[in-house]
């Protein structure tokens, strides 16, 4: 990745140059004016653009412009000393891909770069796919690599919340599909959720559903409005090369009220199952890339606790003439299995059988049942990515769990660093920083003790280590050991299994105080 940093201001320029160093980034070159900037695009080309908003010879817009003329595919984020709403959003919507306002502080600095670099890495890799499909082995190639980021781009483990149980599947009618859907935290008391298909099959579909999945990330992040967010895909959709349309729902749940905002793009009504009631979360506007400047309307509707929330693509209701029957199966399914997950499988299972496995279209689901699990049965589970990103869905779930226990500032604490330093020991020990998945229970064992879970599947924890698990690590030279000693005075009947180059389970319970 090559940067270029357009900024007059030379204290501002070395700041920044000071950021990306901190970084770890030294590949950039730094200009101070507009006319600058445009002569050495001319002959250098460059992933991401940092530049000054307002540079003594030429407005942010006009660089944008002429930056896009030279590059269409330029990243460009705006640092802005404005706080001109109108101004921001036209930048954005002329192909910005976001703005820092200054001050410049370094925490925002580097989450926006290194967004902008990973949504580069996107970019360039469908950049790569529309331009490699020549002979057949460079086909096979870009189709492999474009299962790759589908695969990787699609959630594998939706982010649990206390109160929901959430399962989601997609199965490509060709080696690639178009249809995506995705589950984002954005607080503590909401989550966004949004399940999508892009118009055909195949290779094509893949990268605009990249493209859109990307996009979706990226305004989400920067909470703009669910009408906002379908505003963009679709003028971004109808500019693009890719012609080609989509339909989208995307909902943003209040997790406590359970509340639900939504917008959707000419997609399938999603279902409500209610007792013995089936409700279609009715209303909606034109489909995504038709019809250029089309606008979108918000709805809201309220669901309850034991609601099922069932969303799916159109390669689950074109092979059925009444939909009725669809309708009338999946709850059939969904009222036989206490297990979303299960329910959904046997339900496709059900689907192939009596479709004769004719598969069409891409099919995917998004399932979403309201209950508070741990009140029902008085056990939850956690299951994520043995990635350090994911803490953060990691702690609004402990979050919830601790505030419906009613624990105490000390419990909390206590319960907080032992999770988190033996999940992240999981991460970077366990895995070695590779991928892998990390399961996690929590039961009460009665009114008074928690019992809890975490389970890797990793090397498995050093047993020499184990060994020396006393206060006299405290004061050695050894630095690993350290944490688990600590988690191990903090909890009570603190228990290591280690099964070496499979993993390691650590079973602990906590007395709670209420």
């Amino acid at each position: 990745m090559k940067l270029l940093i357009v900024e007059d201001e030379k204290y501002v320029a070395f700041l920044l140059e000071e950021f990306l160093k901190k970084m770890g980034i030294n590949n950039f070159d730094i200009v101070f004016s507009f006319k600058e900037a445009i002569n050495i695009l001319k002959d250098k080309k460059y992933d991401i653009i940092l530049a000054d908003n307002g540079l003594p010879d030429g407005t942010g817009l006009e660089l944008l412009k002429k930056v896009k003329k030279i590059d269409s595919f330029a990243t460009v984020v705006f640092i802005t000393g404005s706080d001109d709403s109108d101004l921001l959003i036209g930048l954005i919507n002329n192909g910005a891909y976001a703005y820092l306002k200054k001050p410049i502080d370094y925490s925002e600095f580097e989450f926006t770069v290194n967004k902008s670099i990973e949504y580069r890495k996107l970019l360039n890799e469908n950049i790569k796919l529309t331009k490699e499909m020549i002979k057949k082995k460079e086909i096979e190639k870009e189709l492999k690599l474009a299962k790759e980021i589908q695969e990787n781009i699609l959630l594998k483990i939706l982010p649990n919340r206390l109160n929901l149980e959430m399962y989601a599947i997609s199965k490509p009618a060709k080696f690639v599909g178009g249809d995506f859907y995705d589950v984002i935290n954005i607080s503590e008391d909401e989550i966004i959720f949004v399940i999508g298909d892009v118009s055909g099959k195949g290779l094509k579909s893949s990268i605009a559903m990249v493209m859109l999945l990307s996009i979706i990330r990226t305004l989400v992040e920067k909470r703009i409005p669910l009408s906002n967010i379908l505003y963009e895909l679709n003028r971004n959709l109808f500019s693009s090369n890719i012609k080609m349309s989509a339909t989208c729902f995307i909902g943003k749940l209040n997790t406590k009220t359970l509340s639900l905002k939504y917008v959707n793009a000419g997609h399938e009504y999603p279902l409500i199952f209610r007792d013995e009631n089936i409700i279609e979360v009715e209303n909606g506007d034109l489909l995504l890339g038709a019809v250029d400047e089309s606008r979108f309307q918000e709805y809201e509707v309220q669901l309850l606790d034991q609601d099922y929330l069932f969303l799916y693509t159109d390669g689950i209701s074109e092979l059925y003439e009444d939909l009725e029957v669809l309708k009338i199966k999946i709850k059939e399914f969904l009222s036989k299995e206490q297990n979303l997950k299960n329910s959904v499988l046997n339900f496709l299972k059900w689907d192939n059988i009596n479709n004769k496995e004719i598969i069409l279209d891409d099919k995917t689901i998004l399932g979403i049942k309201i209950e508070n699990i741990l009140s029902v049965k008085k056990e939850a589970s956690y299951h994520l990515i043995a990635n350090t990103h994911e803490i953060l869905n990691l702690k609004i779930f402990l979050k919830e769990l601790f505030s419906y226990l009613k624990l105490n500032d000390e419990d909390e604490f206590n319960l907080n660093f032992t999770i988190n330093e033996l999940v992240t020991n999981s991460i970077q020990h366990g895995y070695l920083n590779g991928t892998g998945i990390i399961d996690m229970s929590f039961k009460l064992i009665s009114k008074d003790f928690l019992q809890i879970k975490i389970k890797d599947y990793g090397i498995g924890i050093n047993k020499n280590i184990l060994k020396n698990l006393n206060e006299n690590i405290i004061d050695s030279a050894a630095l690993r050991g350290r944490g688990i000693y600590i988690c191990k005075k903090l909890t009570d009947n603190f228990q290591i299994n280690v099964n070496e180059g499979k993993g390691t389970e650590i079973i602990f319970t906590k007395k709670i105080s209420r």
